[in-house]
């Protein structure tokens, strides 16, 4: 997609098809024991986030096309062949074009950028 500062357009497949390039998978990963360490020491927890490794990125598939059915993606995560998280992007607590118009009102968004939604509720 394009640079994205202060979106405005309201309708929100016009909305992705300007600003969103692809869809990828990311997860997240969290060291707790070193969270809940820095936590009790009043520090940062950025560290327990921070590792290598710790946010592979799936490659991106083509957002061309997809205009609102992002709403339809089945996610899921399998580990060691076992199921861990299954959900479906539909249910997140805020839809893409939500979040790209308040992101991009507190930063500007650059072309290759991601947004790390979280795991669908």
């Amino acid at each position: 997609g394009k640079k994205a500062k202060d979106v405005v357009v309201e309708d929100d497949v016009k909305l992705l098809e300007q600003y969103v390039a692809g869809y990828c998978v990311a997860i997240d990963v969290t060291a707790r024991d070193e969270q809940t360490e820095a936590k009790q020491k009043g520090m940062p927890w950025t560290v327990a986030k921070g590792y290598d490794t710790f946010c592979p990125v799936s490659e991106p598939f083509d957002a061309a096309g997809v205009g609102d059915g992002w709403r339809n993606f089945r996610l899921w995560l399998d580990v060691n062949g076992e199921r861990q998280q299954c959900g479906d992007a539909g249910v997140m607590i805020h839809a893409v074009p939500k979040l790209i118009r308040h992101c991009s009102a507190v930063m500007t968004l650059e072309a290759g950028d991601l947004l790390i939604t979280g795991t669908p509720a």
